[in-house]
C-alpha cells in the first residue's frame, strides 16, 4: 500500500479516532498518543488494511483498544472538567458562563454514572454520529445490545436530567423569593 493510499483510508479518521480516544481517556496528550500509536500500527501493518472490508470501524476498533488499554495500565482519573474549567474564555455575561458551565458538569456528570458500554454506546451514537452497525462493528457486541445500550442511557439520562432540571427550577424559585 502506498502513502496516498493510506492517506485516503486511514488519515482520514483521525479526528474521529481522536474524539473516541478522548471520550475513553479524558486527557488531551493521552488521546493523541493513542491516535499516533493505532497510525503507527495502521502503517507498520498495512498489507492487512487490504483485508479490512471497512476500514473506519477498524480503525476505531483499535483506538478503543489502544485507549482501554492505556487507561488501564495508567489507571489515569476522570479530570475532563477541571481541565474544561481551567481554560479561560471570553464570554460576555459571566451568570450565563456560569449557568452553561453548571449545565454542563450535570450532563457530564450523568453521562459518566452511566455504566461503561452505555456510556461508549451513546458518546459513538449522539455525539459521534456513528449509526447502531457501525458502532457494533467498533465495540464487538452484537446490534440489539447495542440499540438497547443506547435505549437504556437515553432513558436512564431523561430521568436523572428531568430530576436535575426541577430541582434547579425549585432552587432558584427558593433564590429569587
Amino acid at each position: 500500500m502506498s502513502q496516498l493510499t493510506f492517506q485516503n483510508k486511514v488519515m482520514i479518521h483521525k479526528d474521529k479516532m481522536y474524539r473516541y480516544a478522548f471520550c475513553i481517556v479524558k486527557q488531551r496528550d493521552l488521546a493523541l498518543d493513542v491516535v499516533q500509536d493505532v497510525l503507527m500500527t495502521c502503517w507498520e501493518n498495512m498489507e492487512d488494511l487490504n483485508k479490512v472490508r471497512n476500514t473506519e470501524a477498524w480503525c476505531m476498533r483499535m483506538t478503543r483498544n489502544q485507549a482501554l488499554q492505556m487507561f488501564r495500565q495508567k489507571s489515569y482519573q476522570w479530570d475532563r472538567l477541571e481541565n474544561a474549567n481551567n481554560k479561560k474564555t471570553s464570554l460576555p455575561d459571566p451568570m450565563q458562563y456560569t449557568e452553561s458551565q453548571e449545565e454542563h458538569r450535570i450532563v457530564q456528570k450523568a453521562i459518566e454514572s452511566l455504566p461503561d458500554f452505555q456510556q461508549e454506546a451513546i458518546m459513538l451514537r449522539d455525539f459521534q454520529g456513528y449509526a447502531y452497525q457501525e458502532i457494533a462493528d467498533i465495540t464487538g457486541e452484537s446490534l440489539s445490545n447495542v440499540k438497547i445500550a443506547i435505549h437504556r442511557a437515553r432513558k436512564t439520562l431523561v430521568q436523572k436530567l428531568s430530576q436535575q432540571l426541577e430541582y434547579g427550577q425549585s432552587r432558584k424559585g427558593l433564590l429569587e423569593s
